[in-house]
């Protein structure tokens, strides 16, 4: 993967969610708990409950420490909060 295409990927990530192409190119599969924590942390966020999808991602992050959509998206929105 290039530089730019982790940059894109992390910047289209909260638009787009995760890419399945990526998780296959990387090697990395993220636990089915934490997608589904994903799922409702963005649910959250697109209805303005930024602390619930706080709440969500932290604890998919747990799960999936070393996930950088759930690091984005935690700043994220940290920031709007």
């Amino acid at each position: 993967l290039t530089a730019l295409g982790l940059l894109l990927g992390s910047l289209l990530g909260p638009l787009l969610g995760p890419d399945p192409a990526l998780a296959q190119e990387t090697g990395h599969e993220p636990p089915a708990e934490a997608m589904t924590l994903f799922e409702s942390a963005r649910e959250h966020y697109r209805n303005g409950r930024y602390q619930e999808a706080a709440d969500d991602l932290e604890r998919a992050l747990v799960l999936d420490p070393a996930a950088p959509t759930l690091l984005f998206n935690l700043g994220r929105v940290y920031e709007l909060m």
